[in-house]
């Protein structure tokens, strides 16, 4: 019986016209849209976006499939509520349930069949313009999964739930909410409510609750981390995923359902609670607390300084853990015993504990980028735990971007962190690392290695990337870059016009495009060379401007 409903339902999508036709057309519009745009990009001759034009595309047409699987689902299940045919499966079945989910199955099979369509351009497309590389494979199938088939599903269940609504007006009412507030227009009021009030509400945080589509699609793609597919935007699709099934649990009005509405509204606060916990996400937007502009609204009200140490660090010892965020425990060994130890550690980054070698809580003031620790007795040893992000220069499960001259470590001394623009913070001397990073990607620094992620060596900017990057040796040189980038297609080209002399024995690191004015010079180190492009060292050395 319950595959017999099914196929009425199926027969009765594929009789109807209206729906066919549509969902037929939608399909094709799409799929030739997005040739048509990657074509359109080759023949411009824009190697830059190449390798991911593609899947950067498909995740902009993310919210129009979305909008258009949620009025599909809600004429869809309208049109059956009112049908005769509704009756007799009532009479059934007597139960509602099941017909919402035989309904919902009907539009998922459609839903299916798109995001394997996607996947299948995708696929070709990347293996055209490139080459097999299993990683971003593994990324393809993710943003598919994610930004069309788990949003396409949200559209359904949303668009279900609102089809047992009394009133139309009300139903085509928080449809169209949902897509304005969700969509660019919805930034554009948040950023336009945070002016009006002179910073003074913060509207994106109530907004980016409705944004489920692509973060950064109206930005130049960072190349090294991806397109983003992080734990936290699948928990935001499943809260609203539950808070319509919660809605449709409700209207069915059955006693039955009432523990099964009031379980999916628990999951929700549970998934809630995990969805607020501090992430490194990369959401590039005019939220003044976010990762494009977050600096620059904090630093406005905030003076910084330039104290010299009392000391220097002798050995740093780092065990970093990557997830959601950074976490880590820093031992740091100063030169002397002193009263008071000064340290430059970004804001972001949330101290736990300060204690000395033998465990003992040492007391400290902890006031924006500057740590102030006190000490009484004779110290060897600094135990710093601390986990945060550092907005742009981000550290999550899909990539890891900690500059060398950006403070992710405790560096001795007071330093000034920002000043218009991103200032270099390293430390006077050369100090000893011994770093081990937790984590699943494979990093790459300046510092020697070993195969289980342990880094040690001298330097002053000891650096940690890790992403869809790769390395090559040129001359002496070791160059680690984000291969997606399509400067890499010329890479030999430019590397012939570049003296490598001077950078000889050094690592030269291609930054990630963040929106971050820090990474938009070349900064040179004692073994690191850190630029945002190989173009970039060609013109610095016409123009002899390497800042160090």
């Amino acid at each position: 019986m319950k595959n017999n409903i099914l196929k009425i339902n199926f027969k009765r999508f594929i009789y109807n016209r209206l729906f066919i036709i549509s969902t037929l057309m939608f399909i094709c519009i799409s799929v030739g849209y997005l040739i048509f745009s990657l074509y359109r990009d080759i023949r411009a001759g824009d190697d830059l976006f190449q390798f991911v034009f593609p899947l950067w595309q498909t995740n902009i047409i993310s919210i129009y499939s979305f909008a258009f699987f949620l009025l599909l689902s809600y004429e869809f299940c309208s049109k059956l509520q009112v049908n005769k045919l509704y009756e007799t499966i009532l009479c059934t079945k007597k139960r509602l349930l099941s017909i919402s989910i035989y309904n919902a199955a009907v539009l998922s099979i459609w839903n299916l069949i798109y995001s394997i369509i996607l996947l299948l351009y995708n696929f070709v497309a990347f293996l055209t313009l490139y080459s097999f590389d299993k990683n971003y494979i593994i990324h393809i199938f993710l943003n598919i999964l994610i930004n069309i088939f788990l949003i396409n599903t949200f559209a359904i269940i949303f668009g279900l739930a609102a089809s047992f609504f009394k009133s139309k007006i009300l139903s085509y009412s928080s449809i169209i909410l949902f897509l304005i507030l969700g969509s660019k227009i919805g930034e554009s009021l948040a950023g336009t409510i945070v002016v009006a009030t002179d910073n003074g509400f913060n509207a994106f945080k109530i907004f980016n609750l409705f944004n489920i589509f692509p973060p950064n699609m109206s930005w130049t793609p960072t190349y090294a981390m991806g397109f983003s597919v992080l734990p936290y935007r699948i928990i935001l699709i499943l809260i609203w995923c539950l808070l319509a099934l919660t809605i449709l649990l409700c209207s069915l009005k059955t006693k039955k359902l009432k523990m099964a509405s009031i379980f999916s509204l628990i999951m929700v606060i549970v998934l809630g609670v995990v969805f607020f916990r501090p992430e490194s996400k990369l959401v590039l937007n005019g939220d003044p607390e976010g990762e494009a502009l977050g600096d620059q609204y904090y630093y406005l009200d905030y003076e910084g300084e330039n104290v010299s140490p009392a000391f220097n660090v002798e050995k740093y010892n780092l065990n970093i853990k990557i997830g959601r965020e950074l976490s880590c425990s820093a031992s740091i060994m100063p030169d002397s015993s002193n009263a008071e130890y000064d340290f430059t550690l970004y804001h972001g980054y949330r101290i736990n504990k300060v204690t000395d070698q033998d465990g003992k809580d040492l007391k400290y003031n902890r006031s924006g980028d500057y740590i102030e620790i006190f000490t009484a007795e004779k110290i060897t040893s600094i135990n710093i735990d601390y986990s945060g992000n550092g907005k742009g220069f981000y550290s999550n499960y899909q990539g890891i971007y900690l500059s060398g001259d950006f403070p992710y470590y405790p560096v001795a001394g007071k330093q000034m962190l920002y000043n218009e623009n991103y200032l270099s913070v390293v430390p006077n001397n050369t100090p000893e690392f011994e770093i081990t990073v937790s984590s699943n990607l494979k990093i790459y620094s300046n510092l020697n290695s070993d195969s289980s992620n342990r880094f040690y060596g001298k330097t002053s900017a000891p650096c940690l990337f890790a992403g869809f990057l790769n390395s090559r040796e040129f001359k002496g040189v070791t160059i680690v870059y984000p291969y997606l980038y399509g400067e890499t297609v010329n890479f030999d080209d430019i590397l012939q016009n570049i003296d490598l002399d001077e950078f000889n024995g050094k690592t030269i690191f291609i930054e990630p495009h963040v929106n971050i004015n820090f990474a938009s010079q070349v900064r040179e180190f004692d073994n690191v060379v850190l630029t945002p492009g190989l173009g970039e060292l060609i013109m610095t050395e016409s123009e002899d401007e390497v800042y160090d």
